[in-house]
């Protein structure tokens, strides 16, 4: 009967664990875009003007690229803390796979993400 009890316990205490790391990420959720800024001609483009309705489906290892509703980019990533080479100060960025780094700035539902380069761009995201 203890065996049985000491069982119980220890499945109870499995079922209650959770992974802290993926609920510690704020970014998790799918994200529509609202526009983009930047590059050398300082370009600015919305869903108005392109036409387009971009979607990010951020996952805890993944992300989903969804253009017009047709997925169009999946990559892994990793979300890190470092000193951004655009801003010279420490940043949290999300770090794609074969990609660069962009910085994260999140203010509430609201996310922008801005490539950590000179003359790159700056996109902006709402929750969905």
């Amino acid at each position: 009967m203890k065996k049985m009890l000491l069982l119980l316990c220890v499945c109870i205490g499995f079922l209650n664990c959770s992974d802290d790391d993926e609920n510690a990420n704020p970014l998790l959720g799918v994200w529509v875009w609202t526009g983009s800024s930047g590059g050398i001609g300082g370009v600015i483009e919305t869903p108005e003007s392109t036409g387009i309705i971009m979607k990010l489906d951020i996952l805890p290892k993944t992300i989903k690229r969804f253009r017009n509703g047709v997925l169009v980019a999946e990559f892994n990533y990793t979300l890190e803390t470092r000193t951004s080479s655009l801003f010279n100060k420490t940043v949290q960025v999300i770090v794609p796979e074969d990609s660069f780094a962009q910085i994260v700035d999140l203010q509430g539902d609201v996310l922008t993400l801005i490539d950590d380069c000179a003359d790159c761009f700056t996109s902006r995201y709402i929750r969905e």
